[in-house]
């Protein structure tokens, strides 16, 4: 496996690897750069694994919600993300103390952004539709290249949209969140 940073800034996808298991891979082209697998089919603890480790994420926490980033078999939190009520926007903040901003592009539709504290952008998501398991095209920017964070950062924003994707699911299938927009849905 090709660790994020050795990757085309361009052409990276998020596809469905086994849609029974919940499992996901970032691609390039053929190639498989980072995996992301939830480890119970309503659950939200899930375990991303790139050539450079392994993590755990896990939305803990409810109006709004909290997603903690792990080192696998950790205890301690490497990150939080912690969304805004609505989930347009959120702050991630490492234990190192690094900070970014995610953000929904209301006016590009399916967009998320992920960008430094200062708002420079350094990754984005772009879906073509909310239906659940649909590709993922990630846009890697050159000033993310050097982050020691891009690898969580690239797993995290997948890890989030898999779960207002499942929001959407659950929309379809008569959920509570009924006439809620799915781009600004709470996590469920």
């Amino acid at each position: 496996m090709k660790a994020i940073h050795e990757v085309d800034g361009a052409g990276l996808q998020w596809e469905v690897s086994c849609a029974n298991k919940r499992a996901f891979e970032l691609r390039e082209g053929a190639e498989t750069v980072a995996s992301l697998t939830f480890q119970k089919s309503w659950g939200t603890l899930a375990i991303g694994e790139t050539a450079d480790g392994q993590w755990t994420f896990k939305r803990v926490g409810f109006l709004p919600p909290t997603i903690t980033m792990r080192a696998a078999g950790s205890d301690e939190n490497l990150a939080e993300f912690r969304p805004d009520r609505i989930g347009s926007s959120a702050e991630v903040e490492f234990a190192s103390g690094s900070r970014f901003q995610w953000c929904h592009d209301k006016e590009q539709g399916h967009k998320w952004t992920m960008a430094s504290a200062d708002g420079a952008p350094l990754l984005h998501f772009k879906a073509h539709t909310w239906i659940y398991g649909e590709p993922i095209q990630l846009e890697i920017e050159a000033a993310a290249r050097e982050l020691p964070e891009l690898t969580l950062l690239v797993l995290l924003g997948e890890y989030f949209l898999m779960l207002l994707s499942a929001s959407q699911l659950g929309v379809m299938l008569g959920g509570v969140f009924v006439g809620v927009d799915p781009a600004v849905m709470p996590m469920v």
